[in-house]
């Protein structure tokens, strides 16, 4: 395990490695991350142990009843939802994996979706890398064609933000009305800086509730 790892990070490792052996997991990647699964059910193992680590680390009750005490606000406050992460230890990538864990059964949330948009500084560019609904399709989504996503969408600005902010993470929320559909969209947003050797690059993850 790499030693450049924060304790969250190596928290959450040890709780895949847990995850594989208490469930028996056989099929697996031996690196940390999926770059080529070689069957679905390495996926399917992959993503279980995720799932159980996330579990692990996070609460089913504690949580819930922190989202609801959260819920109960009447009035957004990035700093209360920034304050709830950090009390669990999580990562974004963790908080908004819980999230989709939990929302559904508790709060009856179901018709979710999660889209990740990567941006480079000091380019115009927005590519969504990562896509998963879970009831049918919305808007916005992935296009082959490389169109130019709308400006208007949270996640955008708030990468436009952050190439001129020392901030590491950002936080915000949007609704959002489709006249055509009738749709009304509540979207979670959190945007963070990503360093790695050779590049700098900002992602941003989105939890959407069609309601």
């Amino acid at each position: 395990m790499s030693s450049q790892l924060s304790d969250r990070q190596r928290a959450f490792q040890f709780g895949k490695e847990l995850g594989f052996a208490f469930l028996q997991l056989q099929d697996r990647a031996t690196t940390s991350s999926l770059l080529r699964p070689s069957s679905f059910a390495e996926v399917l193992n992959h993503s279980k142990s995720i799932y159980f680590s996330v579990a692990l680390l996070m609460n089913k009750s504690l949580f819930s009843s922190d989202l609801e005490l959260f819920f109960q606000r009447t009035t957004w406050s990035g700093a209360a939802f920034l304050e709830l992460m950090h009390s669990y230890g999580a990562s974004p990538e963790m908080f908004f994996h819980r999230l989709t864990n939990i929302l559904p059964h508790q709060f009856g949330l179901r018709k979710l979706f999660f889209i990740r948009f990567v941006h480079t500084p000091n380019s115009d560019t927005f590519q969504i890398d990562r896509e998963l609904h879970l009831h049918h399709r919305h808007y916005p989504h992935k296009n082959e064609s490389n169109e130019h996503y709308c400006r208007r969408w949270l996640a955008i600005a708030q990468l436009h933000k952050l190439s001129y902010s020392t901030e590491p993470l950002s936080v915000g929320i949007q609704i959002s009305h489709f006249f055509d559909t009738g749709d009304k969209i509540s979207m979670f947003h959190d945007c963070q800086t990503i360093l790695s050797l050779s590049t700098i690059q900002r992602q941003c993850d989105n939890r959407y509730s069609d309601g």
